[in-house]
């Protein structure tokens, strides 16, 4: 006889390890390459244009794009140099 039954999601999100410039450095070049590592493979569908904003000090947006590698855990983001 069960008295408690729980179901837990076993599906959890990818953490961010690291992020290459780190927040919050300043004085990077618009065109910088931009990597996040993840502990684990992110679900490559799940990035969208609207996950994803790529803005300067005056608060232009940036077109950019996306790559990822090494089993799909680290995103590469290459930003244009034209603005939006």
């Amino acid at each position: 006889e069960l008295d408690d039954l729980r179901i837990y999601d076993s599906v959890v999100n990818p953490r961010v390890l690291t992020v290459d410039p780190a927040n919050g450095t300043v004085d990077v070049s618009i065109d910088a390459d931009i990597t996040i590592s993840f502990d684990r493979a992110v679900d490559t569908n799940s990035l969208e244009a609207s996950t994803v904003n790529i803005t300067d000090a005056d608060g232009t947006t940036y077109d950019y794009a996306t790559a990822f590698s090494s089993g799909d855990s680290v995103l590469t983001i290459s930003p244009g140099v034209e603005p939006c």
